[in-house]
């Protein structure tokens, strides 16, 4: 997630926070998905692909961008 060049850019007192921020949103555009009972639409191999929040949300457990169990409501 975090390489020497993102770091490099998020010294910039306007990025700080950003990353966070956009984590945040993700999460809430999950949530809103999965209480609406919405896929979430998704670019994958070359495609457009709707995925189900929770498929999403282990996703970015896997990756590292949430905790397991951070995100659900």
């Amino acid at each position: 997630m975090n390489t020497p060049e993102t770091l490099i850019c998020l010294d910039d007192p306007d990025m700080r926070g950003a990353e966070a921020a956009m984590l945040r949103a993700a999460q809430a555009a999950r949530d809103e998905a999965r209480k609406a009972g919405l896929t979430i639409p998704v670019w994958e191999n070359g495609a457009v692909v709707r995925k189900h929040p929770d498929e999403l949300e282990e996703e970015a457990v896997e990756v590292g961008c949430v905790k397991q169990g951070q995100g659900t409501s």
